[in-house]
């Protein structure tokens, strides 16, 4: 089962609590109880059923005796029209572009490196230009995708992010993921944070940081850890924001 909550007020979380979670509807949105003293309170909740060890189950195995294991064969859809090598490349590299952008949404660890500014610049009004360089006739129409081509081809690649060091932060996503099997395999639990913090130069704008800690003995987060900047304490052990954020 996946839930998804909006609106969250309220967040305690202790990854060495783990006693079971109870979902609930109160007068003033749904409530979850987190093992003994965890707790979420939300506006709105959804519920999405998901059950990827279901063919191992008895009604899944009688399902897959009387099932066919072959796709019927479809018919191949009807060529309308081809691309030129300039379109072809200028798409790829749109596709490349935007696959770059969602490495920040997949892998949060890596967000800080991604030069996510520079790619939504790049990127800015590509459905227009695509339009107008479509408009050209002849020669003029493959320059102007051979152009857009090169455009979203010039992106600084992913750096290695920043790590959150000692000092004032804004606290912007933390995740933490138990130990688990996934497809047979084990993965090790693991906590990221991913904050925004001052370089340098103290007038210049605030840059993302993160970090990765690998098999954290413990895990405690509450909502106030994301209200607003505050002092971010990492001896290399232990990283804590008061007693909001404990990961070590």
């Amino acid at each position: 089962m996946k839930f998804t909550f909006d609106g969250v007020a309220d967040l305690q979380f202790n990854a060495d609590d783990r006693l079971g979670m109870t979902v609930s509807r109160t007068s003033v949105g749904s409530a979850v109880t987190i093992g003994r003293t965890g707790r979420l309170l939300a506006i709105k909740a959804t519920v999405w059923p998901d059950d990827p060890r279901w063919h191992e189950s008895t009604a899944g195995k009688a399902a897959d005796l009387t099932t066919p294991h072959e796709r019927p064969q479809r018919r191949k859809p009807a060529r309308t029209s081809t691309l030129t090598a300039p379109q072809q490349a200028a798409a790829r590299a749109l596709v490349m572009l935007m696959s770059h952008a969602r490495l920040v949404h997949h892998y949060p660890n890596l967000a800080a490196g991604v030069p996510i500014l520079d790619i939504c610049r790049v990127a800015a009004d590509a459905g227009s230009a695509i339009l107008a360089a479509s408009a050209r006739h002849g020669a003029a129409r493959q320059n102007a995708f051979a152009e857009l081509d090169q455009r979203w081809r010039h992106v600084p690649p992913t750096m290695a992010p920043d790590p959150v060091r000692s000092g004032p932060a804004l606290l912007r996503h933390a995740q933490y993921d138990e130990p688990h099997d996934d497809h047979d395999v084990p993965r090790h639990g693991c906590a990221v944070l991913l904050a925004a913090a001052p370089g340098a130069d103290p007038a210049a704008p605030w840059a993302l940081v993160s970090e990765e800690i690998t098999q954290p003995s413990r895990f405690q987060i509450t909502s106030a850890a994301f209200d607003g900047v505050q002092p971010i304490h990492h001896d290399g052990r232990t990283l804590r924001i008061a007693d909001d954020l404990v990961v070590r």
